[in-house]
């Protein structure tokens, strides 16, 4: 699982599979609460594995 995304498809991901509009506050408390983690620019993003 070590794929890394762009900012765009991590977005495109996240619109599939939210339904109240707001795909920006999604990504933003994944990776708050450590679901996803992201390069200092934002371009790149990975999902973490929770043990």
């Amino acid at each position: 699982m070590n794929q890394k995304y762009s900012e765009i498809q991590i977005n495109n991901i996240i619109k599939q599979y939210h339904s109240f509009g707001d795909h920006v506050l999604l990504r933003r408390e994944l990776y708050d609460k450590g679901f996803l983690d992201r390069t200092l620019d934002g371009r790149s993003y990975w999902r973490l594995q929770k043990s």
